[in-house]
Formats: C-alpha cells, sequence, structure tokens
C-alpha cells in the first residue's frame, strides 16, 4: 500500500521538479479525497528548510482548507517557502525552468 509520502516522491520525479539548477525543487502533494497534504523538497532545499518548517506550514494549508480557502491556503504555502528558501536561493533568470502549474490527477 502506497502511502501519500511515498506518492508525493513519485510524482516529485516524475514531473521533473528534481531537474532544477540548484537542487532545490518543491513538491506540494494535495490528496484531497484523504485530506492528506506533504511537501516534497529537492536535496538542497532539504539542507535550507527544516522539518518542524514544513510541519508548520502543512498545518496553515489545513487550517485555510478547513475555512474553504483553498487557493489562498495553497498561495500561502508557496509564498513562506519561497521566503525560507530565498537567502539560500536568490531569484535568478532560468532558460529552462520546471514547469509551475498545478497538475490535477
Amino acid at each position: 500500500n502506497i502511502t501519500d509520502a511515498d506518492r508525493a516522491k513519485e510524482l516529485f520525479g516524475q514531473y521533473g521538479v528534481w531537474d532544477t539548477e540548484e537542487n532545490n525543487g518543491v513538491l506540494i502533494y494535495l490528496n484531497l479525497s484523504d485530506r492528506a497534504i506533504e511537501i516534497y523538497l529537492d536535496r538542497a532545499a532539504t539542507r535550507v528548510v527544516k522539518q518542524n518548517e514544513l510541519n508548520e506550514i502543512v498545518k496553515r494549508i489545513e487550517e485555510s482548507f478547513s475555512q474553504g480557502q483553498f487557493e489562498s491556503g495553497v498561495c500561502n504555502a508557496f509564498k513562506e517557502l519561497a521566503k525560507l528558501l530565498a537567502p539560500a536561493f536568490p531569484n535568478k533568470l532560468v532558460e529552462n525552468p520546471v514547469p509551475n502549474e498545478p497538475v490535477i490527477l
């Protein structure tokens, strides 16, 4: 039986989120039917963002979702992650970036 964490890791690879120049890709996995949320980070990003910070972000997503604020919950999560990652990975122009569009399965 595959766990949500395993599925997030699988999708991370399947969609090439790992294929960033600085190994700092991020995937937010939402299993709406099971109400599960996983945040999967590439190896360089895991050296910057601590697990307790990810847990807090997941908690805030859950709180937003419980209030029916789905879009803002996810957008705020990405903003929080960007703020945590920005000191180590400042914005720069990338020629072939990994797609940033949501994928619905």
